[in-house]
């Protein structure tokens, strides 16, 4: 018997080298790779496999035993891919052959699985300083490369190639698209990257770090600033925000100086683009409605108003829903859901709205679980930056639907996959307490029988 427990100990320490050798590392490349878009893929439409596609598929083949695990065990895993599974068999049985919307689906399913995968892997607190170091390089090298190309000192190969503007009065004001295909899937990758990131640069307590973070985040700003895309950065904002002002580990004068170190840094980014950038400025005050009135985003603000009262509406003559689908609108138009709670509505269906309302209780309280039990100062910092990352994002999509979002599954599998690292912490934190035992005043030792 003992030897077949040698024999386990042995295989499960081999498993565990594995591990660390190939499959976090991956999850690493992955996260920095997925800052460039359409750089690392074989051509730039976006079906087209890439470096990160790649990846992703690598890590869901390396440990099909942890998708299983991961589905199995964890309620929140099962409960999306059940809601995952039923979008794609009612597209199925619904009749719809568009490629697009079968094409949804299966990377719907195998982001679940990811997620799943990593969920049952153990990440070390120094490995989620790793990734995160691979996400601000990939922001810093990505967002530095879109602003010189943007201002026209060097010509990068396959920047800003995606021709969209916005007008101001008379003046036409160009977006910038970095490497990504749609300014919009820039804007969801970089809500979750920019979020953390700057997160980190607030709480961190050494300066020549926390430099280098606001750097990274600074650069991100602008070049999200100049995607036009509101709603990430309002999420980038918002989620930042509401960490600093409620997060407990900030009180008193430290939330003070951090809120002031806030302020500073927009500044600072808002200097910058008044003197390089004015226009730009100039098209978010009229989308915010500040100085031109409606504006065009308050009519397009009214037409996601008008998505979600159809998905709703839907549910009495269509219960079960109608998958990734357009949803159809009077005079024979039809139209992207352009919010995530929309989309959800609208492809599952009754099952959908149920699913939205038990995976948010569910998954708050995880988060709350996992960051009660932590008990490292570093890793809880670069664990808050995870959680606000996931914020932003899910944010960000009250306005845009970027469901498919790769580095926001992976995240999620990381906050899962943490619940086993904290518990394992609260365990030997309790373990010391526990031996930690006074001595007696009169300082007698008494025996333990």
């Amino acid at each position: 018997m003992s030897e077949s427990k040698h024999v386990y100990t042995e295989s499960r320490a081999s498993f565990d080298r594995f591990n660390t050798l190939l499959y976090l590392p991956l999850i690493c490349i992955y996260a920095f790779a997925v800052q460039f878009g359409n750089l690392f893929r074989i051509s730039g439409a976006e079906s087209v496999p890439g470096l990160s596609t790649a990846i992703a598929l690598i890590l869901i083949l390396l440990g099909p035993l942890r998708v299983i695990r991961g589905i199995v065990q964890e309620n929140l895993i099962l409960l999306v891919t059940l809601l995952s599974l039923w979008i794609a068999l009612v597209s199925v049985v619904g009749g719809d052959t568009d490629e697009n919307v079968l094409y949804a689906a299966i990377v719907f399913q195998a982001y679940v699985f990811l997620a799943a995968a990593i969920a049952q892997t153990t990440i070390s607190e120094q490995w989620l300083v790793r990734i995160w170091a691979f996400i601000a390089l990939g922001i810093l090298i990505s967002a530095g490369l879109t602003v010189v190309d943007f201002l026209g000192i060097i010509d990068v190969p396959r920047n800003n190639e995606e021709i969209i503007s916005s007008r101001v009065g008379t003046t036409v004001v160009e977006q910038a698209g970095g490497f990504f295909p749609r300014r919009s899937a820039m804007a969801a990758i970089f809500s979750i990257g920019i979020a953390g990131v700057i997160t980190i640069g607030l709480i961190t307590l050494h300066w020549r770090a926390k430099l280098l973070w606001f750097l990274t985040g600074g650069l991100g700003l602008i070049c999200l600033m100049l995607t036009h895309n509101r709603s990430a950065l309002l999420s980038v904002i918002l989620s930042v925000s509401a960490y600093v002002l409620i997060a407990k580990r900030l009180r008193g004068a430290r939330r003070v100086r951090i809120l002031t170190l806030g302020v500073l840094v927009a500044f600072g980014i808002g200097v910058v683009m008044s003197v390089y950038f004015p226009q730009h400025l100039e098209v978010y005050a009229e989308k915010l409605g500040f100085f031109y009135g409606a504006g065009e985003v308050r009519q397009t603000d009214y037409g996601r108003i008008v998505l979600f009262k159809v998905a709703l509406t839907n549910l009495l003559s269509d219960p079960i829903g109608n998958g990734f689908t357009k949803i159809p609108l009077p005079g024979g138009i039809v139209k992207d859901s352009h919010n995530i709670v929309t989309e959800i509505v609208w492809s599952a269906g009754v099952l959908g709205v149920l699913f939205l309302i038990i995976f948010a209780s569910l998954l708050y309280k995880r988060m709350a679980r996992v960051k009660r039990r932590s008990v490292v100062l570093q890793h809880s910092i670069y664990l808050d930056a995870i959680f606000v990352g996931l914020t932003s994002w899910l944010l960000h999509n009250m306005a845009h639907n970027s469901l498919n979002t790769g580095l926001a599954w992976i995240f999620f599998g990381i906050a899962l996959s943490q619940t086993r690292v904290t518990n394992r912490q609260a365990v030997r934190k309790n373990s010391t307490n526990h031996w930690n035992v006074p001595k007696p005043a009169n300082g007698s030792v008494k025996s333990a029988r």
